[in-house]
């Protein structure tokens, strides 16, 4: 696992987390009903010490506090992927021992039914773009692209920047295929309505390139498809087109 942050997969217990909020919920209602009581005893002129409760309050805030915390991280990890967990199962298969056989144990691999994907999470798994995606599919990619490997595992790490320099050359090639392909045919159409159509038809193969290839935020994607757009348009209206 130390060679590869894919394979840091664990238990989300997820479970385990609902029941102890629930009980540290229950808890402090509890002592949210008996600092009321003692407020109401006050009320009608008996002494109360509220030292103990006020601890017992603040100790139990922080825990109650710390365990939402808590699920909100678990919820933004990543569950495990069934590509990774049959890695896993291979590797404890082939290279198995104890410490295998813990881990197994520990994920509820070998437990009938085995424990699902979405009660397992990836900690390190980062997103993957369409090319990385595309490579790791294939076993001849994967070769070119690798700097080494686990021996006797099919375990292979990756070069980041040869990954990113193909990304780059590939979109960069895409872009300017989209630029001057609509160009060139767009000076050929005569008639509005068509280069109106084969415009729109444009947007619709860029937008599906930024969402497919670019792992950038939705508004950059927006942004890059607006520019894109103007300059369709740019091209039109001075072309005498508009």
């Amino acid at each position: 696992m130390k060679e590869d942050s894919d394979l840091w997969v664990f238990r989300r217990f997820g479970q385990l987390h609902l029941f102890n909020l629930l009980h540290l919920q229950q808890h402090l209602a509890q002592l949210q009903y008996n600092l009321e009581r003692q407020i109401g005893r006050e009320h009608d002129g008996q002494s109360q010490d509220y030292k103990e409760l006020v601890l017992d309050i603040k100790r139990s805030l922080a825990e109650y506090d710390q365990a939402l915390a808590a699920q909100a991280t678990l919820k933004s990890y990543k569950k495990a992927t069934p590509k990774i967990l049959e890695l896993i199962d291979w590797v404890s298969l082939n290279f198995g021992g104890g410490n295998c056989t813990l881990l197994l144990d520990g994920l509820g691999r070998r437990s009938n039914p085995p424990i699902p994907c979405s009660d397992l999470i990836s900690v390190a798994l980062e997103d993957k773009t369409l090319t990385h995606r595309f490579i790791d599919k294939y076993e001849n990619l994967r070769k070119r692209f690798t700097t080494g490997r686990v021996p006797g595992a099919p375990i292979y790490f990756y070069s980041e920047g040869g990954i990113r320099f193909a990304e780059e050359v590939i979109i960069n090639a895409a872009f300017c295929l989209l630029l001057i392909g609509p160009v060139i045919v767009l000076s050929y159409l005569t008639s509005k309505m068509w280069k109106l159509i084969f415009i729109s038809l444009c947007l619709l193969v860029a937008s599906a390139f930024s969402g497919g290839f670019l792992n950038a935020p939705n508004k950059t994607g927006l942004g890059l498809v607006a520019g894109y757009a103007a300059v369709l348009v740019v091209f039109l209206s001075t072309s005498g087109g508009s």
